[in-house]
C-alpha cells in the first residue's frame, strides 16, 4: 500500500515538474532577446553570473546593427565571427574582453577619468559623425522624442501632429509608437554624406539631446577592415599575401589597425596596393580634406574638370551660390561641400585627379588622440594620469572597451534590473495604454461577472424552489447548450447583435411587468402558472404590436430605421450572448436543491419574501460555487479573443486580447522574447483572480468537512 502510495506521490510531482519547466522557459524567455532567446534556458543565465550579464551588456549596447563596431572594437578572432557564435560560446567573455574587465577592480580610480576623458571628446565631435548605443532604448525614446515634438507644434493634437509627421519628415506611420530609428548602417559607404532633410535633422536633433555615454564614435580602423575582409575574404591569404608569418600574422581582420598613409608592412607591394585602392575608393570621402598647398596644387585641373563638365559658367554659380564671376575665380574646396551638385563635382574630381597621397585623412584614433594632448600638454602628463608607459602618440588606442566595463561596473544593478523589466515594460505599455485596451477590459469582464452572478443564480432558484413537471426538460434544454462548441453559434449571434430588437424587447418586457404587477394587485394569491401563461401571451402580442405597427410608424415620423438596432461596437455585444450559461445554471440548481428546505420554512415563518430568502440564506451559502462560476465568467469575458474581434470592429473598442493578438502578429516573427513577455503579462489578471477565488472554494469544501 506504501509503495502505491509512493508511486502516485511520484506521479504527481513529475506531473508538477513538467508543468513548471515549461513555464521557467516561457518566465527566461520573457526577460531574454536575441542574444539568449535561443539558449533556451530554465533560469536566465545571466543571473549571478557578473561575466555573462557583462556579456549580455555588450550585445545590448551595441546590437547587431554595430557588430563590426564591436569585433574592431574588441579586436575579435576569427572564431568569434557574429553575435550567434559569441552567445553560445560560455568562455567568450573569459577570453576576448578580458583584459579590460578584470583590470577594473585594481585601478577603478583609472577607468573613470578615462571614461570621464572619453565622454568630453564626444562632446567634441560631430554628432553626425556617431551612432547611438542599445537600438532599442534608441528606438523608444526616439518616437517619444517625435512624439513630444510634433505634439508642441499641433498644440497637443494627435491627428494634426501625425499629419505634420508625415509632411514635413515623410514618415507615414498611423501612430508614433510604430516610428523606428533611421538604420545607421550608411556611414560604411564611401560615398555617404550626411542629408540636410527634415527627417535626418530632427534625427540629429535627437542625438544631441542623449547622455554622450550612449554616443559611440565610429573607428576609422572599421572602414580598412571591412575593406580587408571584402579583399581578401580568410585572414590567412591576407598573411600570405603580404608575407606575415608567425607571431607577426594576424588572427582576424578586425586586428589589422589602419596607419593612415602608412601600410601596415611597408616592403610589401600587394599591402601598399590594397591601401591605395582602399584610399581611393573605399575611404569615407566626408573625412577627407585638402590642404591649402594641395588646393593650389590642383587649382587649374580643378577649373578645366568644372569647364567640361559645365559650359554655361553663370547657370553653375546661380545653381551653386559659388561667389565668383567666372570660371578663373573658382577654388578648389577643402571639405566636401553642403550643395548635392557641387558635391558630385568635388567627389568625381577627388576620386580621379586628386592623388591619395595628397589627401589630409582625419581618423577618430588621431582627434582622440590629438584631444588627450591638448588636455594634459604632453605624453608623459597622459602617462602619469593613466598610469601607462606609452612612447610614442600613436599607441593611444580609443577607449571604448574601458568606457564600457566603466560603464557596466558601476551600473551593473541597474542594468540587470533593465533586462528583467524591459520586455514586460514595452509589453505594458503597447497593451495597457493602447487606445482604451485596458477600460474595456476591464468594463467587460466586471459586467461579464456581475451578469453571470445575476441571472445564472436567480434562473436556477427559480427551477429549484418552483419544481415543476417539465423542469428536467429545461435543465436538459441547457444542457445541450454545451453539446455545440462557441464557433458554431458565433455567426447567428453576430447577425443578432447587428440587427437587435432592441424596442420588440422592451415592449414585451413592458407587457410581462404590467402582468405581473396586475395580477399582484388583483389577486391576492396569484397561481404562478396562469400568470406564467399570460405573461408569455402578453409578451407575444406587444412583440407583435411593436414589430408590426409601433416601430414602423414612429420610425417613419422621424424618417429613422428603428426595426433593427445594431449592437456592433459596444459592450453589450460583448456581454449579451454570454449572460446566461447552461452548466452553471445546471450546477447551481443542484447545489440549491441540496440547501435544507428547513432554512426557508423558517425564512417563510419570519415573513421573509423570497428575494430575501434568495439574498439572505441561498447567496451565502452557495458562495464557493459562486465562486467557481465567477472564475469561469472571467476566464472566458477575460481571455475571449475571436468575438471581440468579430462583434467590435473599431480600434476604441478593442480588449486587451485583440491587441494582443495584434502584438503577436507584429512581434513573433523578429521579437519572440517579447511575445513571451506578453503572455506573462496577460496571464497575471487570471492567476489574481484564481487565488482570490481558490480562497472561498477551499473554504467551502473545508469548512464544512471540518463540521
Amino acid at each position: 500500500m506504501m509503495a502505491v502510495i509512493a508511486a502516485v506521490y511520484a506521479l504527481l510531482c513529475l506531473g508538477a515538474v513538467t508543468m513548471i519547466y515549461p513555464f521557467g522557459m516561457m518566465l527566461t524567455g520573457s526577460v531574454s532577446s536575441r542574444y539568449d532567446y535561443e539558449k533556451y534556458n530554465f533560469l536566465p543565465r545571466f543571473v549571478g553570473n557578473e561575466k555573462k550579464q557583462f556579456a549580455k551588456f555588450l550585445f545590448e549596447k551595441y546590437g547587431e546593427d554595430h557588430f563590426s563596431i564591436f569585433a574592431s572594437t574588441y579586436r575579435l578572432d576569427a572564431a568569434h565571427a557574429s553575435w550567434r557564435i559569441i552567445a553560445f560560446d560560455e568562455g567568450f567573455v573569459d577570453n576576448e574582453p578580458a583584459e579590460a574587465f578584470d583590470g577594473y577592480d585594481a585601478r577603478p580610480e583609472i577607468y573613470k577619468k578615462i571614461a570621464d576623458d572619453f565622454d568630453e571628446f564626444k562632446a567634441t565631435v560631430d554628432p553626425r559623425e556617431v551612432v547611438l548605443y542599445d537600438p532599442v532604448e534608441v528606438n523608444n525614446r526616439y518616437w517619444r522624442h517625435l512624439e513630444k515634438l510634433y505634439l508642441q507644434w499641433a498644440d497637443g493634437d494627435r491627428k494634426r501632429a501625425l499629419v505634420e509627421l508625415r509632411r514635413q519628415a515623410g514618415l507615414t506611420v498611423s501612430e508614433f509608437r510604430m516610428i523606428i530609428a533611421p538604420g545607421e548602417n550608411q556611414w560604411m559607404l564611401a560615398r555617404w554624406f550626411p542629408s540636410f532633410n527634415r527627417q535626418f535633422q530632427d534625427w540629429i536633433a535627437f542625438k544631441e539631446q542623449q547622455p554622450k555615454d550612449m554616443w559611440c564614435v565610429i573607428p576609422t580602423d572599421v572602414f580598412w577592415q571591412r575593406y580587408l575582409s571584402e579583399r581578401y575574404g580568410r585572414i590567412d591569404k591576407l598573411n600570405k599575401q603580404w608575407g606575415l608569418e608567425g607571431d607577426a600574422a594576424f588572427d582576424s581582420f578586425w586586428q589589422v589597425p589602419f596607419l593612415g598613409h602608412k601600410a601596415n608592412v611597408s616592403d610589401n607591394e600587394e599591402c601598399r596596393n590594397a591601401l591605395d585602392r582602399f584610399l581611393g575608393y573605399k575611404f569615407p570621402l566626408r573625412y577627407i580634406s585638402l590642404r591649402p598647398g594641395v588646393q593650389e596644387k590642383y587649382r587649374d585641373k580643378w577649373i578645366s574638370s568644372v569647364q567640361d563638365r559645365e559650359k554655361d559658367v553663370a547657370t553653375l554659380l546661380a545653381n551653386t551660390g559659388i561667389d565668383a564671376k567666372g570660371f578663373d575665380e573658382l577654388t578648389l574646396a577643402a571639405t566636401w561641400p553642403k550643395d548635392d551638385y557641387l558635391r558630385s563635382l568635388w567627389v568625381d574630381f577627388l576620386t580621379i585627379k586628386v592623388a591619395p597621397a595628397d589627401y589630409t585623412l582625419f581618423t577618430t584614433e588621431g582627434a582622440y588622440r590629438a584631444f588627450l594632448l591638448k588636455k594634459y600638454g604632453s605624453l608623459d602628463n597622459i602617462n602619469t594620469q593613466y598610469a601607462t608607459a606609452l612612447r610614442d602618440a600613436s599607441a593611444i588606442p580609443l577607449p571604448s572597451q574601458i568606457a564600457d566595463v566603466y560603464e557596466f561596473k558601476t551600473n551593473r544593478r541597474r542594468l540587470f534590473w533593465h533586462y528583467m523589466a524591459r520586455n514586460y515594460t514595452r509589453v505594458f505599455e503597447f497593451l495597457v495604454f493602447k487606445g482604451r485596451a485596458l477600460v474595456n477590459t476591464l468594463v467587460l469582464v466586471s459586467l461579464a461577472v456581475a451578469a453571470t452572478l445575476t441571472v445564472n443564480p436567480m434562473a436556477a432558484y427559480a427551477l429549484s424552489r418552483y419544481s415543476m413537471r417539465s423542469s428536467h426538460k429545461i435543465l436538459i434544454f441547457f444542457l445541450a447548450t454545451m453539446a455545440f462548441p462557441p464557433g458554431v453559434t458565433m455567426i447567428p449571434n453576430f447577425l443578432l447583435m447587428r440587427s437587435f430588437p432592441l424596442w420588440q424587447i422592451i415592449a414585451a418586457g413592458i407587457a410581462v411587468a404590467a402582468v405581473i404587477f396586475g395580477r399582484a394587485i388583483l389577486a391576492t394569491k396569484p397561481s404562478g402558472i396562469v400568470t406564467a401563461v399570460a405573461a408569455a401571451v402578453a409578451a407575444g402580442a406587444a412583440w407583435m404590436v411593436a414589430d408590426k405597427l409601433v416601430v414602423p410608424f414612429i420610425g417613419g415620423q422621424f424618417q429613422v430605421d428603428l426595426s433593427h438596432v445594431s449592437l456592433l461596437n459596444t459592450y453589450a455585444a460583448l456581454i449579451v450572448p454570454g449572460l446566461a450559461n447552461g452548466f452553471a445554471i445546471f450546477l447551481l440548481k443542484g447545489f440549491f436543491d441540496s440547501l435544507p428546505r428547513e432554512l426557508y420554512e423558517a425564512g417563510m415563518i419570519d415573513g421573509a419574501s423570497e428575494f430575501k430568502m434568495f439574498r439572505m440564506i441561498t447567496i451565502p451559502l452557495c458562495k464557493p460555487i459562486l465562486a467557481v462560476i465567477a472564475l469561469g465568467a472571467f476566464t472566458a469575458a477575460y481571455s475571449g479573443f475571436m468575438w471581440a474581434f468579430i462583434v467590435c470592429q473599431k480600434q476604441s473598442m478593442w480588449t486587451m486580447m485583440v491587441w494582443l493578438y495584434q502584438f503577436q502578429m507584429r512581434y513573433t516573427p523578429t521579437e519572440p522574447w517579447l511575445v513571451m513577455a506578453s503572455l506573462v503579462v496577460v496571464s497575471v489578471p487570471t492567476l489574481v483572480m484564481f487565488l482570490f477565488c481558490q480562497r472561498i472554494i477551499l473554504r467551502g469544501i473545508i469548512i464544512p468537512t471540518m463540521k
